[in-house]
C-alpha cells in the first residue's frame, strides 16, 4: 500500500469520535496489539480444548466476513458498480489497512468455484514469535473470513482449508477455499467441526446488525 493510498484510507475509513472512541467504515473500534489476540485465542484453547475454541474463533471470522462483504458490497453499493473480482480484491485490502498482514489471491476460478489466498499472517507471526513453532494451523478467524466471501461470491457454504501457516514454520499462510461439497472428505474431515452450529447475531440477543 503506498502512502497516498494510506492517507487517503485512513482519512475517509478511520476517524476519531468527540467522546474519545475511533469510527472504523461507521462503525466503533479500537486498536489493540496482536499478542492480546493470540493469548486470547491460546486461554480458549486452554480451557475449551482446541477443536471448539477453534470452531467458536472460525464461527467469528464468518460473522466478521460477512459483514465486511455486506457492508462495502450491499450498503456502499460497490456490488453494481464494480466487477465481482475487483470487488472481492478490494475487500482482500481491507486486511493490510487494518495490520491483519497483505493478502494476495493467488488463483481465482469463478466457473471451478475456487480461490487460493496467500497471507503475511500478522497473528501467524506473533503467534510464532510467543510461543515458537505450533503443530496446527493459527489462523481460524481468517480462515473463517475467508469462507464467509466464498459464500458470497459462490452463493453457497464454503469451507477454507489453511494448507500453510508461518506458525508452523512455513514461509506464508495459505487458504484454499470452495464449497464444502467440492471438498474430497478426507480433505475435508478433519476441519468439519469448524462448520459446528452456532448462535446467530440475533439469537445471541443483538437487537439490530452492527452496521445497521
Amino acid at each position: 500500500m503506498n502512502r497516498l493510498t494510506r492517507t487517503m484510507m485512513i482519512g475517509r475509513l478511520l476517524k476519531p469520535l468527540e467522546d474519545g472512541g475511533l469510527s472504523l467504515l461507521g462503525t466503533r473500534a479500537n486498536i489493540v496489539a496482536v499478542f492480546v489476540d493470540v493469548f486470547r485465542q491460546k486461554l480458549m484453547e486452554e480451557e475449551l480444548g482446541y477443536k471448539k475454541a477453534s470452531s467458536i474463533i472460525y464461527n467469528v471470522g464468518q460473522f466478521t466476513g460477512q459483514q465486511a462483504w455486506n457492508l462495502i458490497a450491499k450498503k456502499k453499493g460497490m456490488e453494481k458498480r464494480m466487477p465481482l473480482k475487483k470487488l472481492f480484491e478490494y475487500n482482500l485490502g481491507q486486511s493490510e489497512f487494518i495490520g491483519r498482514g497483505k493478502l494476495i489471491l493467488q488463483l481465482f476460478n469463478l466457473k471451478e468455484k475456487i480461490f487460493v489466498l496467500h497471507l503475511t499472517s500478522s497473528f501467524a507471526k506473533e503467534y510464532k514469535r510467543l510461543f515458537g513453532n505450533s503443530k496446527n494451523c493459527v489462523d481460524h478467524i481468517y480462515r473463517g473470513m475467508a469462507a464467509a466471501f466464498g459464500k458470497a461470491i459462490f452463493k453457497e457454504p464454503c469451507l477454507c482449508i489453511e494448507t500453510k501457516c508461518i506458525a508452523k514454520g512455513n514461509e506464508i499462510c495459505e487458504f484454499i477455499v470452495k464449497p464444502t461439497k467440492k471438498f474430497k472428505l478426507k480433505k475435508k474431515e478433519k476441519d468439519l467441526f469448524l462448520m459446528e452450529s452456532m448462535p446467530s447475531f440475533k439469537e445471541l440477543g443483538a437487537k439490530k446488525e452492527p452496521y445497521a
